[in-house]
């Protein structure tokens, strides 16, 4: 298994911009990342008091399921799986992704 590339970004915006090298701290997520975070950093979500945990601070995303799509670092389809994964179907594509990652 190897990297093919990481994506961060400090802003919550649309997509993330390719990066050379991330940081990723225990049980926060990627370093000057907009979700990291011990507790929850999505919008929708910052008025749920107690702040439920930040339990989705990384995405691994295989190579082979963005090639159709353009090839790997495909916008696309990580928006498409971002998006649903946080609607109502991201049980779903959670455990796709799981199943996927851990072959």
């Amino acid at each position: 298994m190897s990297v093919l590339s990481v994506h961060a970004s400090a802003s919550h915006s649309f997509s993330k911009p390719s990066v050379p090298s991330i940081t990723l701290l225990p049980n926060l997520g990627v370093q000057g990342d907009a979700h990291a975070g011990a507790t929850v950093q999505h919008r929708s979500r910052l008025h749920i008091r107690p702040p439920p945990p930040n339990l989705r601070q990384v995405h691994l995303l295989h190579a082979e399921i963005l090639a159709p799509v353009g090839g790997a670092g495909s916008r696309t389809l990580v928006l498409v799986l971002m998006v649903r994964s946080y609607r109502a179907i991201w049980g779903r594509i959670l455990r796709l992704r799981v199943l996927i990652c851990w072959r």
